[in-house]
């Protein structure tokens, strides 16, 4: 991975706090508990861009593709 940027820095730290186990990877549920605060609509949105392969695991890689 490059250098990141300011956003990117931040998004990898958010990411980081979610990823409980440490394995690089966040649940599309662990993801779905994080951003509870959004509309059903939005939430799915969201993970339509982040977790593109359709996996139900979101990776670091994916994640930061959205900043």
């Amino acid at each position: 991975m490059s250098e990141l940027t300011a956003a990117q820095l931040r998004a990898k730290k958010a990411f980081e706090e979610k990823d409980l186990n440490k394995d690089g990877l966040v649940t599309v549920d662990e993801f779905k508990e994080a951003f509870s605060y959004l509309s059903p609509e939005r939430l799915k949105q969201l993970l339509e861009v982040v977790n593109r392969n359709d996996d139900n695991e979101i990776s670091l890689d994916e994640f930061l593709g959205r900043f």
